[in-house]
């Protein structure tokens, strides 16, 4: 989910020392949110392209293209994935 612009960027560098339990929690506070603005997209793009940095299967939420806040998740550190709680 790569972006180009100095806010992603600072962004990734921000979350990359984050441990994955903070970055869940990131997510599951996006849950639910229907607001849009740029600076929003380029946090929620840098929050996913970290959990995949960091070895975490997110295709549970995110397939490539977008990514669905319909249900906040739970890392099973097992599978080293993002389960969407039903």
């Amino acid at each position: 989910m790569k972006q180009n612009n100095s806010s992603y960027k600072y962004y990734l560098v921000r979350l990359s020392s984050t441990p994955v339990s903070q970055l869940v929690e990131y997510f599951n506070n996006e849950v639910g949110s229907h607001a849009w603005i740029s600076e929003r997209a380029a946090f929620n793009a840098a929050l996913i392209d970290t959990l995949i940095h960091k070895g975490v299967d997110v295709t549970d939420i995110y397939d490539g293209k977008s990514i669905s806040f319909k249900c906040k998740v739970t890392y099973d550190s097992t599978s080293k994935r993002l389960v969407p709680i039903a």
